[in-house]
């Protein structure tokens, strides 16, 4: 009669310790992959501390012709906010409504359209992009999420297409915000918060270079 009860109860200590042990070990898988990505989000913020801290000591070279079209292209770049030569800035401050058509390297499925709005933000009012067979999609229109009261800051908007995309369009109303309304840079974001920045730009016009005018600097080159 004992007998039976012990081997019972070293079964009943057998099972507990082995659920103990099962735990445990997804407790500890759990706490590494925090602890892993706890260091890769730092990790990313010390990147991005240390870049800021470069371009303020060793400000970047200038790519192409100052407030032309070739600026709206690749990452940010231009430190704080202004009238700087590094963003795209259109002929004429106020005359008429403008456009921006941005290329990337590759198409992908966006979520959303980054746009850094570097002087007088505020006047965004349509977004597009282009499916496969080049057909214009809108995929939001309305009020700029950057106020004009701001100085300057990024307007991102959200985008839900059921199709890949290498080109992206952006509208300003100009003449209902005083100045130059200008951009440094267009990131499209898709798969896991990834961003990819514009290889090529058009635009409506250019300080730099008239109406119509396209990046003519190497690495840039006219939309095709």
């Amino acid at each position: 009669m004992l007998r039976p009860l012990l081997t019972h109860l070293g079964r009943l200590r057998g099972r507990r310790w082995r659920f103990q042990f099962q735990l445990r070990t997804l407790l500890l898988v759990f706490l590494i992959v925090a602890l892993g990505l706890a260091w890769w989000l730092d990790r990313r913020a010390l990147v991005g501390r240390i870049q800021r801290l470069e371009d303020r000591m060793f400000p970047p070279v200038l790519a192409g012709r100052a407030w032309g079209v070739e600026q709206a292209t690749g990452s940010p770049d231009t430190n704080g906010f202004g009238d700087l030569y590094t963003a795209w800035a259109s002929q004429t401050p106020d005359v008429q409504q403008e456009w921006l058509l941005l290329r990337y390297a590759k198409p992908v499925r966006p979520t959303a359209v980054i746009i850094h709005e570097t002087y007088n933000p505020g006047s965004l009012i349509k977004v597009s992009v282009f499916d496969p067979g080049g057909r214009e999609v809108v995929v939001w229109t309305g009020r700029d999420p950057t106020s004009p009261a701001a100085g300057g800051g990024v307007s991102t908007i959200p985008v839900s297409v059921d199709f890949s995309t290498d080109r992206v369009k952006i509208y300003l109303d100009s003449p209902r915000f005083p100045g130059w309304n200008e951009i440094d840079a267009v990131g499209l974001r898709y798969w896991w918060g990834r961003t990819i920045w514009a290889t090529k730009a058009e635009a409506s016009s250019s300080f730099a270079g008239g109406s119509s005018s396209p990046g003519i600097y190497p690495g840039y080159g006219t939309l095709r």
